[in-house]
């Protein structure tokens, strides 16, 4: 490996070690023993020591640069966080809708340094551009995330140093004309705009996240069907997507290097901007660059010289981007590609019947792109899966057969709109006839994506045990086979790996088999997933978190991984959307038959979305306005109509699920006064278990509730929130009925059965 790859790896290791846990101490201590170490290899003879000096140099260097980074620019400018400011900024991009209302990146100097800030606004600025110059008086805050309980550097990776808050912005100046550097977003918000009004609307977020790497118009379903799938990397703008640019542009231009050198690099930088800068897509453009350059100097082209040198050029301007996780995944990939991918490429046209195809020219090029899907796609995966699965806490096992199925269509889709909009500045009928084969293109796409996502076990969770040891297992005997590599002992690595997970399946399927009934409340965060099964029937009460769409994924990871096929019942309590934001995931890749549903109106349109879905998947619709009972060979479930329509909290079911002797009630977010009318209006038995209601706020789960029921074990539905649930009140209810009290943001996924 050459010495600038060796250089730049130890330290981008070294500022993610900082970024991650360190502070300017500790740096400076484990600085002084990498130069120690350094010192006693410049001793010592033999080349095998060239290669650690490099290691140790670039921890070295990473350290003290961060140390320095932060010390001298952003601890200044950290101390006026929590300090009310008169800022004159500069708009740097186009708002975006954010958690509280419009947010927009602008540039500005606080402690005599350039900074940026994300600035949040709510009464006034949708109609900025790049440019434009606006006054704020706020409270500045530290860069740092906190998103209900979680630390996030997602701002500090993007050299965002500061936060502001301003309802309303003091002042507004717009520029008379959107600056040089503003064009490339101008040019791509004027993009995004065309290809809404030419394409469908599913076809047209597919296409704007393509070619612009703006997501906006991607629904979360839709995005999180391509996370299951594997192929998210398709519209998170990367080195692919440069490499296609390229490619088309290659096409136009044959022959002359140093031509193409020239608009290429120039198409590239452009590209980077006009795609936002993510570290993925500045990483590509730089090794372009440098790989078009190197051919016209007719210098030698080296993949990790090149890799070493983006690395480099990236963190030197802020090293906090090694927390950025496009950054990782960019390149890991990257690095998996250059490792595995390319001797894979040439040990797989090796093999005699490949050998054979590849000279026919009818197969040629289908040979090419399968050999070229699969090394590349089992290169990039040698390191991006342990980043996905630390970070986003499950593994796509079907990412091959995706990539596979729709890598080929992913070119056109992307030229193709591109070329549309271009089109229909010139004519705007062809415009539409081109858009026609490109939609059925991009349709094609989204359709496979679904199809692989409903497969068995798409999805697997690192929440399951079996899971990371599988996992943990793979890198184990990836490891050892590298070691030996001299024995090709690639095919029963292969046979070994896919042994071991069918093996994770099964015991993961047999821990919740053999029990007289399960009952599961479900980590998402901040709401309530509730899954009652046996070998009669299985029923589910709710499904919404923190993360909406997320909430149903997790949903149908536990399903899959418990080996049940399908939900005989699921019920909603209302139709928050802490309760209900999952579901229309649920119900798109998990078999429903039955759906109950509160026959209350609701403001926000989930109930009619919910509806709409349900009809087109032929799940039967039941709306709960009296009591119901349902019941097989084994439980029993009571749904109580809502007793009050005072809110939508108020409006909940509420529910009885009974096997045997064994009792379970629920109440969605009722209040004390719903309770009461509860109260009056059914006898309701002591039960074995009790699901606080509204995630333990002091408004529920009252102690006339708590008096009738007299429930033996309490679990708290409840994620990191800021409306401070559970309430300090109720747990102490709780304690006086002398009940068990088990919470999902402290113990996970709570399971209880016999």
């Amino acid at each position: 490996m050459r010495k600038l790859a060796l250089l730049a790896i130890a330290f981008a290791l070294a500022s993610a070690l900082y970024v991650y846990l360190l502070n300017p101490a500790l740096a400076l201590l484990l600085a002084g023993g990498c130069m120690v170490v350094f010192t006693v290899l410049l001793a010592l003879k033999g080349k095998w020591r060239k290669r650690y000096l490099f290691l140790a140099a670039g921890a070295v260097a990473g350290l003290l640069w961060c140390a320095a980074y932060e010390q001298f620019y952003l601890q200044p400018v950290w101390e006026h966080a929590e300090e009310k400011e008169n800022l004159t900024l500069t708009v740097l991009d186009y708002p975006e809708e954010g958690r509280f209302g419009l947010e927009t990146v602008a540039a500005g100097v606080v402690a005599g340094r350039p900074i940026r800030i994300r600035v949040q606004h709510t009464a006034n600025g949708e109609d900025l551009k790049p440019g434009d110059r606006i006054e704020i008086s706020a409270t500045l805050k530290k860069s740092v995330r906190e998103y209900y309980g979680k630390i996030y550097l997602y701002d500090q990776a993007k050299g965002i140093a500061l936060t502001a808050a301003d309802k309303e912005l003091d002042r507004i100046l717009p520029c008379e004309r959107i600056p040089v550097w503003g064009w490339p977003r101008l040019a791509a918000r004027f993009v995004g705009e065309k290809l809404e009004e030419i394409f469908p609307s599913n076809a047209a977020g597919y296409l704007k996240a393509l070619t612009t790497g703006d997501k906006s118009g991607l629904d979360g379903l839709t995005q999180e069907t391509l996370s299951v799938a594997g192929v998210s990397h398709t519209v998170a703008v990367s080195g692919m997507h440069v490499s296609i640019l390229l490619a088309f542009l290659f096409l136009l231009l044959p022959g002359h290097k140093i031509l193409r050198a020239l608009i290429g690099s120039a198409a590239v930088i452009l590209f980077a901007i006009f795609t936002g800068g993510s570290p993925s897509v500045v990483r590509a453009a730089i090794m372009q660059i440098y790989l078009l350059f190197a051919d016209v100097f007719h210098r030698q082209t080296d993949g990790p010289t090149a890799f070493g040198g983006a690395l480099l050029l990236i963190l030197l301007p802020n090293p906090w981007a090694a927390a950025d996780v496009s950054f990782q995944l960019s390149f890991g990939a990257l690095a998996g590609i250059l490792l595995v991918s390319m001797p894979m490429q040439q040990k797989m046209k090796e093999i005699s019947w490949i050998k054979k195809g590849l000279k026919l020219p009818v197969f040629r090029r289908m040979l090419n792109f399968v050999i070229s899907c699969i090394s590349m796609t089992l290169g990039a995966s040698l390191f991006t899966v342990p980043i996905v699965a630390i970070t986003f806490g499950s593994v796509s096992i079907y990412s091959l057969l995706t990539n596979l199925m729709i890598l080929w269509a992913v070119p056109f889709c992307m030229i193709g709109g591109f070329l549309t909009v271009l089109l229909h500045l010139i004519w705007p009928f062809g415009a539409k006839l081109l858009a026609f084969p490109i939609t059925l293109l991009v349709r094609y796409v989204l359709w496979a994506a679904g199809f692989i996502a409903k497969l068995p076990f798409a999805d697997l969770s690192t929440s399951s045990g079996y899971v990371v040891l599988w996992l943990i297992f793979v890198y184990l005997l990836l490891g050892i086979s590298y070691l030996f590599k001299e024995f090709k002992p690639y095919p029963v690595t292969a046979c070994c790996i896919v042994a071991a997970l069918c093996g994770t399946l099964f015991f993961a399927v047999l821990e919740h088999s053999g029990r007289e009934f399960e009952i599961s409340a479900l980590d998402i965060g901040q709401g309530q997933c509730l899954v009652m099964h046996t070998e009669e029937s299985t029923y589910m009460i709710d499904c919404g978190g923190t993360d909406p769409e997320g909430s149903g994924r997790i949903a149908v990871q536990y399903l899959q991984s418990s080996g049940i096929t399908g939900i005989d019942g699921l019920i909603l309590t209302h139709y928050d959307l802490d309760h209900v934001g999952g579901v229309p995931f649920l119900l798109t890749y998990y078999p429903v038959k039955t759906l109950y549903l509160p026959d209350v109106a609701e403001e926000y349109g989930r109930r009619e979305e919910i509806e709409r879905l349900a009809e087109s998947q032929g799940t039967a619709l039941v709306y709960v306005t009296e009591e119901l009972q349902l019941e097989d060979d084994i439980c029993t479930v009571q749904i109580h109509p809502p007793v009050s329509h005072f809110d939508a909290n108020a409006a909940s079911l509420s529910i009885l699920y009974s096997v045997g002797d064994y009792n379970m009630f629920v109440t969605g977010d009722m209040d004390k006064y719903s309770e009461y009318d509860l109260l009056l209006k059914y006898q309701l038995p002591q039960v074995e278990l009790y699901v606080a209601g509204h995630h333990g706020a002091k408004t529920s789960s009252s102690e006339e509730l708590l008096a009738a029921l007299h429930p033996e074990t309490v679990v708290i539905s409840v994620g990191n929130n800021y409306y401070g649930h559970p309430s300090e009140e109720t747990l102490e209810r709780f304690a006086r009925i002398g009940a068990t009290v088990y919470r999902t943001d402290q113990e996970g996924t709570i399971i209880i059965g016999r």
